[in-house]
C-alpha cells in the first residue's frame, strides 16, 4: 500500500507541477539552487547555536561559490543570515563550523575520506555532486546529458546525523519532479529578492539626488547671505550719513533757538522803552492842557503881556518841533516792530520745517527698526544654515573616517608583515599619503573653524629636514611622471628639532609643492629652509620656508586674489590643471593661525611662495643639523599579559582590523555589532577591557556604556570617527574611561590600552657600526686615501649640500667600486647599506650612514 500511495503522489505532482518548472541556464545555477532548497527543507536539532547558517563549498575554483552568493544575497535560512565559505583543500580541520557541506564533481574522489572524518553525532548535511558511490553521502545530485537533474537520498545516513528531510522530498523519493517544483519556488524567491534589491537601489539613488539638491540649496542660501550682508553694509553707511546730518541740523537748530531768544529779549526791551515814551507823551499832553487853561484864564493878561505871549508862542513852536521829531521816532519804531514780526514769522516757518524734518527722521527710524528686525531674522536663518552645514560636515567626517580607519590600520599591519626594504618603502609611502589625505579631509571639514578663529594649534617636536624628505617621497611618483626634480636646500644653521604644528605645516607644504608640480611642465622645484634669526640663549629661531618652481607664473594683478577662497589663476584650464581653489586659501589661514605669514612673488620664469615663521622654540639648541651623530636608537614595545577584550563596532572591517592586530598576541578578542550584544557579552564573559564605538544601530555606545556601568566596573574606551567640540568632549569624558579617534594606529591603541591592562615594556637598541682596517691593506692605505680624497670626497660634499638622491647614489656606487677593487668587507657592507637605504627611501638611515663617512676617511688617513 505504501508503494501504491507513493506512485499516486508522483503522478499527481507530475500532473500539477511539471508545467511550471523552468530549468536554469548552467550547471552551477542548478547546483546552487539545489544547495539552497535542500538546506531549506532540512531540519537541524535545536542545539545548533551557530550565529550564521554556514555553507561550505569544496571546489577547485570560486565559480559555484560566487553563483550561490549572488543567488542568496539578502536571504536567510532557518532565521539566520547565510554565510558562504569557499574550501579549496579536502583537509577540513573542524566540521563543526559548517551546517551544510557541498562537495563538487571535481572533488568527488574525496567523498569517502570526508564522510569518514565527520563525527557521527554531528548534525551536518553532506551534499555531493555525481558521487561514484552513494554509500558515503546523504544527498547526491546527479546530472545527465539527455535527462534533467535528479537527486539520490541516503535516508539512513541522514537519520544517523540527527537530521530530518521535508516530506515533500521523501514522498517523491528525490525524484526529478518534486525537486523541479522546489527549484522553481527557489528561483521565484530569488527573483523577488532581486526586485527588492532594485527598489532599494532606486531609493538610494533618489536619496543621493535629494542630498545634491540640499547641497545646492545651501550654496544658494550662502550666496543670498552674502548679498544681504552687502546690502546691510550699504544701509549702515546711509544710516551713518543720515545720523551725521541730524547732528549738524541739531547744532544749527540750537544756534537759531539762541538767536530767537536774544531777539525776544531785545523785543521786550523795545516794548518797555515804548511804554515809557507813551507815559512821557501823556504827561506832556496833560501839561499842554493845563497850559491852555491857564492861557484862557490869562487871555486878558495876554494882551497885557504880549511880549510874554510871543515868548510863549516861541516856546510852543519849539515844543511842536520836538513833538514832530518824537512822532517820526515812533514811526521808525513801528517799522522796526513790523520787521521783527516778519523775522518771527520766518522763525516760525523754520521751526515748522524742523518739525517736518523730525517727523521724516522718526519715520526713517521706524523703517530702520524694521530693517534691523529683518536683518535679525536673516541672521538667525544664516546661523541655522551654518548649523546645518556644520552638522553635514560632521556626518561627512564620520562617513569618511570609517573607510580611512580600515585603510590606515591594515596598511600598518601590512608594513609589519613585509620584510623587503623596497616594498616596506612603498607601504611607508602609502601610510604617509593616507595620513596626509586624512589631514586634508580634516582641514577641509574644519575650514569653518579656521574662519571663525577656533582652530587649535598643537606644537610638537619636529625634524624639518626629515619632513622635507618625506614630502619628496610623497610626490616622487608625480615628479618622475613629469620628469621634474625636487631639490631640497636646508640651511646649515637649522636646529635639529623645533616645536611647531607639523600636521599643519605638512598640509601647507603639500598644497604649495602640489601646485608647483601642477603648473610646472619642465625644469625643477626647490624646497628651501632659511634661518633668518637664531637666538641660542632664549632658544628661539625664525624661519623662511620657500617653494620655488620654473612654471608658468602668475600675473601681478592676480597675486593677492589667489589667496581668496575658490579663487584660481585667471584663464586657468580646469580640464588640464583641475583644483578647487581652496589650497592656497587654507595655507594662508593656517600660516596666520600658526603665528606666521605667507607671500608670493612671480614672473615669467616661475613663482616663489614663502612662509615666514617667527620665534619658534628650539627643543635641542645644542644639537644642530651637522653636529655629532647619535650613537644609538632606542625603541620601546608594549607586551600585554593574558587578557580578554570586547570590541563593539557595526563596521566589519573595523572588527577585523582589531582582531588582526592582536592575532599573534596573548589578547583574546570578542566582538559585538551593537550595544545590546555588548551588554550580553559583558554579562556572559569575564572581560578586562571594552573598545566601544559611539554610533551604532539598535543601541548606541552611550546607552550601552550606561547600562554596563550599572553592573560592572570594566574600563570602556570610546571609539569615534566624528569631530567633537569642547562640550561634546567633556560629556564623553563623563561616560568613558578613555577616548580614541579613528583611524586608530597600533602604537596609539597600545598606549591607551596599557593604562588599563597589565603589560611589560621591551627595549631594543640599534648601535652604530664600528670600522676596523684589515691588516693586508696597510701597504695600500695611501693609494686608497688618494682615491677617496680626489674622487669620492668631492661627491660626498655635493651630496651633503644638495640632498639629491642621484648624487648620494653615485657616491654609494663609488664606495662600492673601491670596496670591490681592494676587497674591503666593511666598506662593502657600508656601500650596500647605503644603496639599500636609498632604494627604500629611508631618510634617517641615509643621514646616519652619510655622517659615518668622515670616520672612514679618518681611518685611512691615520
Amino acid at each position: 500500500m505504501d508503494l501504491i500511495h507513493r506512485i499516486i503522489g508522483i503522478i499527481l505532482l507530475t500532473t500539477l507541477l511539471l508545467p511550471a518548472y523552468t530549468p536554469p541556464k548552467s550547471t552551477n545555477e542548478v547546483a546552487a539552487a539545489y544547495i539552497y532548497l535542500l538546506s531549506k527543507n532540512t531540519t537541524w536539532p535545536a542545539s545548533s547555536h551557530h550565529r550564521y547558517f554556514t555553507i561550505g563549498i569544496l571546489e577547485p575554483d570560486y565559480k559555484l561559490s560566487e553563483t550561490l552568493k549572488r543567488m542568496v544575497n539578502g536571504l536567510s535560512l532557518h532565521g539566520k543570515p547565510i554565510k558562504i565559505i569557499h574550501i579549496s583543500s579536502a583537509k577540513i580541520h573542524d566540521f563543526r563550523n559548517y551546517d551544510t557541506l557541498f562537495v563538487s564533481r571535481a572533488m568527488r574522489h574525496h567523498v569517502p575520506a570526508i564522510y569518514q572524518s565527520i563525527p557521527k553525532d554531528l548534525p551536518l548535511l553532506l551534499i555531493t555532486q555525481d558521487a561514484r558511490s552513494y554509500k558515503n553521502t546523504m544527498l547526491n545530485i546527479y546530472h545527465q546529458k539527455r535527462r534533467r537533474s535528479g537527486l539520490k537520498i541516503n535516508l539512513e545516513n541522514i537519520k544517523q546525523h540527527h537530521l530530518k528531510i521535508n516530506n515533500k522530498i521523501l514522498l517523491t523519493g528525490g525524484s526529478e519532479v518534486g525537486v523541479s517544483k522546489l527549484f522553481g519556488a527557489s528561483l521565484k524567491e530569488i527573483k523577488q529578492q532581486e526586485l527588492r534589491l532594485k527598489e532599494v537601489t532606486q531609493k538610494n539613488n533618489k536619496l543621493h539626488q535629494e542630498v545634491l539638491q540640499h547641497q545646492h540649496q545651501i550654496e544658494t542660501l550662502h550666496h543670498e547671505i552674502e548679498l544681504k550682508n552687502s546690502e546691510l553694509q550699504a544701509m549702515e553707511k546711509k544710516l551713518k550719513s543720515m545720523s551725521d546730518q541730524i547732528t549738524e541740523t541739531e547744532t544749527v537748530l540750537k544756534q537759531r533757538t539762541e538767536e530767537i531768544r536774544k531777539q525776544d529779549e531785545l523785543l521786550k526791551t523795545l516794548k518797555e522803552d515804548h511804554r515809557s515814551l507813551q507815559a512821557e507823551l501823556q504827561e506832556k499832553n496833560e501839561m499842554l492842557t493845563r497850559g491852555i487853561a491857564q492861557l484862557k484864564k490869562q487871555q486878558e493878561e495876554i494882551e497885557k503881556r504880549s511880549h510874554i505871549l510871543t515868548q510863549l508862542q516861541q516856546q510852543a513852536q519849539t515844543q511842536k518841533v520836538l513833538l514832530e521829531k518824537h512822532r517820526k521816532q515812533m514811526l521808525i519804531q513801528s517799522q522796526q516792530i513790523k520787521t521783527q514780526k516778519v523775522i518771527l514769522y520766518l522763525l516760525g516757518s523754520l521751526i515748522l520745517l524742523l518739525i517736518i524734518f523730525a517727523t521724516y527722521i522718526y519715520r526713517n527710524k521706524k523703517r530702520y527698526q524694521r530693517l534691523m528686525k529683518e536683518l535679525h531674522i536673516a541672521k538667525e536663518e544664516a546661523e541655522q544654515a551654518n548649523h546645518s552645514k556644520s552638522q553635514f560636515l560632521a556626518n561627512m567626517s564620520h562617513e569618511i573616517r570609517t573607510p580611512m580607519n580600515a585603510i590606515i590600520g591594515f596598511t600598518e599591519l601590512l608594513g609589519e608583515q613585509v620584510k623587503e626594504p623596497k616594498l616596506r618603502s612603498y607601504v611607508k609611502t602609502i601610510q604617509s599619503s593616507g595620513h596626509t589625505l586624512l589631514t586634508l579631509i580634516n582641514d577641509i571639514l574644519d575650514l569653518s573653524k579656521v574662519e571663525a578663529g577656533k582652530m587649535r594649534i598643537q606644537n610638537r617636536q619636529t625634524d624639518l629636514e626629515e619632513l622635507c624628505h618625506e614630502m619628496r617621497a610623497i610626490f616622487s611618483v608625480q615628479l618622475e611622471k613629469k620628469g621634474l626634480e625636487l631639490f631640497i636646500d636646508i640651511d646649515r644653521k637649522l636646529p635639529g628639532s623645533i616645536m611647531i604644528d607639523n600636521v599643519r605645516l605638512r598640509q601647507i607644504l603639500f598644497n604649495l609643492i602640489g601646485n608647483a608640480i601642477k603648473f610646472t611642465e619642465r625644469g625643477h622645484i626647490t624646497l628651501q629652509i632659511v634661518v633668518t634669526s637664531l637666538n641660542k640663549e632664549e632658544g628661539k629661531v625664525s624661519l623662511d620656508i620657500s617653494v620655488t618652481d620654473t612654471g608658468i607664473g602668475i600675473p601681478s594683478d592676480q597675486l593677492e586674489r589667489i589667496f581668496e577662497v575658490f579663487e584660481q589663476r585667471e584663464g586657468q584650464d580646469n580640464r588640464k590643471f583641475g583644483g578647487t581653489g581652496l589650497g592656497l586659501a587654507i595655507s594662508k589661514r593656517l600660516s596666520e593661525v600658526m603665528g606666521g605669514s605667507i607671500d608670493v612673488q612671480s614672473d615669467n620664469n616661475g613663482t616663489v611662495f614663502t612662509v615666514h615663521f617667527y620665534d619658534l622654540p628650539v627643543v635641542d639648541s645644542a644639537a644642530f643639523r651637522h653636529g655629532d651623530p647619535v650613537e644609538e636608537k632606542t625603541q620601546q614595545h608594549i607586551v600585554f599579559e593574558h587578557a580578554t577584550i570586547l570590541v563593539v563596532d557595526d563596521i566589519e572591517e573595523n572588527l577585523r582590523l582589531i582582531e588582526n592586530i592582536f592575532e599573534e598576541s596573548t589578547i583574546k578578542v570578542l566582538t559585538a555589532t551593537n550595544g545590546k550584544e555588548a551588554i550580553s557579552a559583558c554579562k556572559q564573559y569575564e572581560i578586562d577591557l571594552v573598545l566601544m564605538d559611539l554610533h551604532m544601530p539598535i543601541m548606541d555606545g552611550y546607552v550601552a556604556t550606561q547600562q554596563i556601568k550599572t553592573f560592572s566596573n570594566v574600563p570602556i574606551i570610546a571609539l569615534t570617527a566624528s569631530l567633537m567640540d569642547a562640550q561634546e568632549y567633556a560629556s564623553l569624558k563623563a561616560y568613558f574611561d578613555g577616548y580614541l579617534r579613528k583611524p586608530i594606529l597600533k602604537q596609539v591603541l597600545f598606549r591607551e590600552m596599557a593604562r588599563f591592562l597589565p603589560h611589560s615594556i621591551m627595549t631594543s637598541t640599534a648601535p652604530v657600526g664600528e670600522f676596523k682596517l684589515p691588516l693586508h691593506l696597510n701597504g695600500q692605505k695611501k693609494e686608497i686615501m688618494q682615491l677617496l680624497h680626489h674622487k669620492v670626497t668631492p661627491h660626498y660634499h655635493v651630496a651633503i649640500k644638495s640632498n639629491n638622491m642621484k648624487e648620494i647614489k653615485a657616491f654609494g656606487h663609488m664606495i662600492q667600486e673601491i670596496a670591490q677593487t681592494y676587497q674591503i668587507n666593511f666598506l662593502k657592507e657600508y656601500a650596500s647599506s647605503l644603496l639599500a637605504s636609498i632604494d627604500a627611501f629611508d631618510i634617517k638611515s641615509i643621514q646616519n650612514l652619510l655622517q659615518q663617512y668622515p670616520q672612514i676617511e679618518d681611518l685611512f688617513s691615520a
